[in-house]
């Protein structure tokens, strides 16, 4: 699947480029990027195309400008995810969304938030084999830097930042921003955060604004993979999930492919129906038991258990505690 990415994020360096008294569009011509598609918050550059933009970019005599780039971030700038983002409870939260559906902004990113015990390891890679620019990583630190500022203040710092890219005069400039230096020539690009900073109340979290952009942000992720099968089932299981007729036969029908094929494809992506039946409940009942105005007999309907009993066993296997208890100890901290 070629690699793409949401043109709203061109549009920042279109800006950029304009406050610094360059005119962008012969910048974006030669990196054969339409400027007329900046308009469409649906659109998608190739990253091919980005890949030559970032490169022109890093030729100009603008030492920051990744970082004022990156700062220009806005609610829009990666569709509902900066809606779904800013109305998360928790930083961690936050990234398990982005975690999610970081592949909205570029079908090729891969996000990953692993649990150390006292922190997070919050790690971000690509799919699609493209080598990534320096420019292009310390732009995507400073969007990413401001996103987690407007959640938690501007106090927040990691607790270690990882690259695996040689020290330059920006990304020094972004490690004085961050307060914290970077580990240069690493095995990967990586945040590491304090736990307590990860699962520390926000007072500005929204449990039903949030699930409403993440309905949203899976109809534009189904759209974005509807080469990946596993994408495609992830929206079908959330959609027939009420109904309680959740079958991977269902499923497979629905794709108009058979059941064994429906197997070898998802196999292929190193998962099974199980496997994302199992996820979508366990992302969609952390969402549904964070509004208290749902009742767990509500929240097991919605998830498509035929009965109470057999989500909490579900809910106890994925958070060691009951629904119930969960939510004693959770929401009320909201």
């Amino acid at each position: 699947m070629a690699g793409t990415t949401l043109t709203s994020w061109a549009l920042l360096i279109w800006q950029t480029l304009r406050d610094e008294g360059i005119e962008p569009r012969p910048i974006f011509e030669a990196a054969g990027m339409d400027p007329a598609l900046l308009g469409d918050g649906n659109a998608r550059y190739s990253n091919a195309a980005f890949n030559k933009l970032w490169r022109k970019l890093a030729e100009l005599e603008v030492t920051d400008i990744a970082i004022k780039i990156g700062e220009r971030w806005n609610t829009t700038t990666f569709h509902a995810l900066g809606f779904a983002w800013l109305a998360s409870n928790t930083l961690k939260e936050a990234f398990e969304r982005l975690a999610r559906y970081g592949r909205v902004v570029d079908n090729s990113l891969k996000v990953s938030l692993v649990n150390k015990g006292s922190e997070y390891l919050l790690q971000f890679d690509v799919d699609d084999g493209v080598p990534i620019d320096a420019i292009t990583l310390d732009a995507a630190a400073a969007a990413l830097l401001k996103m987690t500022r407007m959640l938690v203040g501007e106090q927040f710092r990691p607790l270690a930042v990882y690259s695996r890219e040689s020290a330059t005069l920006c990304s020094r400039i972004l490690e004085d921003k961050m307060g914290v230096a970077t580990v240069y020539n690493a095995t990967q690009e990586a945040w590491l955060v304090d736990r307590h900073t990860m699962e520390a109340p926000l007072p500005g979290g929204n449990a039903e604004l949030a699930r409403i952009n993440e309905g949203v942000l899976a109809d534009v992720l189904a759209r974005v993979e509807r080469d990946n099968v596993s994408g495609q089932v992830r929206q079908k299981i959330i959609v027939a999930l009420p109904s309680g007729q959740i079958s991977e036969q269902r499923i497979a029908d629905e794709l108009h492919i058979s059941s064994r094929n429906l197997q070898r494809k998802l196999a292929e992506q190193n998962t099974s129906f199980k496997n994302l039946l199992s996820e979508v409940r366990q992302q969609l009942a952390q969402s549904y038991i964070d509004e208290s105005h749902l009742s767990l007999s509500e929240i097991s309907y919605l998830l498509g258990f035929s009965e109470q009993a057999s989500f909490t066993r579900a809910f106890k296997r994925w958070q060691g505690v009951s629904p119930r208890e969960y939510r004693r100890l959770n929401v009320g901290a909201h």
